[in-house]
């Protein structure tokens, strides 16, 4: 007499019961290395929190010193394109007298040129003169034309300048200022440009 095989999954009384312990501590010792290989990495490969924690501090560490660094190369930031303003009053260098004075009219600047003659040319020395002229600032130069004004020596008037329009040119050059005018409304003989120094 044959005895029958013991159904699909159920206990082999036949066989000893160390062997089923044996064969269930081995399958569990499976189980539990194939869960350790599909976790998170271990310290040593910096996948703990607090490695974790450490590469984004560096990280955003070394952007902080990237983004300094573009600031201050950049030339349109506000330290590289800060510029002193050329406002102010300016005296020409030599005998004779001449005064400028730069102001900033809403997006455009307003000259003043204030000029008189050579002291040494006694008795003939040419009459003060002034001048008003309204510009853009672009690239430290000045480009100007002459207004129609009343001032304390002469005045000039919109039609005066319909016949004979001018202009004054400034280039500055630190506390520098390089005045040109072709304005002809001035005593023969005196001159409204040259080389002008900063006051104040």
């Amino acid at each position: 007499m044959v005895a029958n095989a013991a159904p699909s999954g159920c206990w082999d009384r036949r066989r000893p019961p160390g062997v089923h312990r044996l064969r269930v501590a081995a399958v569990v010792a499976m189980l539990g290395g194939a869960l350790a290989a599909c976790g998170p990495a271990g310290p040593a490969a910096g996948g703990t929190d607090a490695g974790r924690a450490s590469a984004s501090d560096q990280v955003s560490a070394e952007n902080a010193a990237v983004s300094n660094a573009t600031a201050s190369n950049d030339p349109f930031s506000a330290s590289a394109a800060e510029v002193s303003s050329p406002a102010g009053n300016y005296v020409r260098e030599g005998r004779s007298f001449a005064r400028l004075a730069l102001a900033p009219d809403g997006d455009a600047w307003e000259i003043r040129l204030h000029a008189g003659g050579d002291p040494e040319d006694g008795a003939g020395i040419a009459a003060d003169c002034e001048v008003h002229a309204r510009g853009r600032l672009r690239d430290g130069r000045i480009d100007a034309a002459v207004v129609p004004f009343e001032g304390q020596t002469i005045s000039v008037s919109a039609a005066d300048l319909d016949a004979s329009p001018a202009s004054i040119v400034v280039a500055l050059d630190g506390d520098v200022a390089q005045v040109e005018s072709d304005f002809d409304g001035c005593s023969l003989g005196l001159t409204l440009g040259g080389r002008f120094q900063r006051e104040d």
